[in-house]
């Protein structure tokens, strides 16, 4: 393969982020689309497809046809970035840390099903992944890397438990590697001196990498903006 100047590309990194996934695992197939699938009607002008439909949050059934897809158009990549936010929008007399927990289980389910135990996965912390949301929420961080053990460094792992954020090397030569933010650290006002560090520590990651001539991919779930 050759860049658009003509130079060959000697290195080629290939990765699926699967972000945003928000499984609803209480869809329903008379889902009112006027309420996000989150409670049932008997108006058949207001149910989802047999794929669902855009207002809703997708059904396990679903993720795991869209997982099946991605694998059968690359089943070897370099790593999986999981970009945060596994747990829907559900109804809330559901809702709470036992579904949150369920839907990252659901997810490493469906991931592990259609990739190899070799393909590393490196989590992110999104705002809907804690309970309750928006908060620095140790204890799921800690169960969330278990489920991803052997999939990431225990380094990485033990980082991502303690603080939501850690470096990870992807690719050995060149030297690659990713660093992943806790952004609900970087956008929640009470989490202003756990931000605080971390920027720090990003920065210091930073100058690390320029010094070994590496090259990093900067990962995030909640985007930069006003309010970050």
């Amino acid at each position: 393969r050759q860049l658009m100047s003509g130079e060959p590309l000697r290195h080629l990194v290939e990765f699926w982020h699967i972000t945003d996934w928000h499984l609803n695992l209480f869809h329903e197939k008379r889902g009112d689309v006027k309420d996000m699938c989150r409670s049932s009607t008997s108006n058949a002008k207001q149910w989802p497809g047999p794929l669902g439909h855009f207002n809703c949050d997708p059904s396990a059934q679903l993720a795991k046809l869209a997982t099946e897809s991605v694998a059968r158009i690359s089943q070897n990549p370099t790593f999986i970035l999981l970009g945060g936010d596994s747990h829907g929008h559900v109804p809330s007399a559901r809702d709470g840390r036992d579904a949150v927990i369920d839907s990252h289980r659901q997810t490493a389910v469906l991931i592990s099903a259609s990739f190899s135990d070799s393909v590393p996965v490196l989590p992110l912390v999104g705002n809907h992944d804690t309970w309750p949301y928006y908060t620095d929420d140790a204890d799921m961080r800690r169960q969330i890397a278990r489920m991803w053990s052997g999939r990431f460094s225990r380094q990485a792992a033990k980082a991502f438990a303690a603080s939501g954020y850690y470096r990870e090397t992807v690719v050995s030569k060149p030297l690659l590697s990713v660093v992943a933010l806790d952004t609900n650290a970087l956008a929640l006002p009470h989490m202003v001196e756990e931000g605080r560090k971390q920027i720090n520590w990003l920065n210091s990651t930073l100058r690390k990498a320029q010094t070994r001539g590496e090259s990093v991919l900067l990962a995030g779930h909640i985007a930069p903006g006003i309010k970050t």
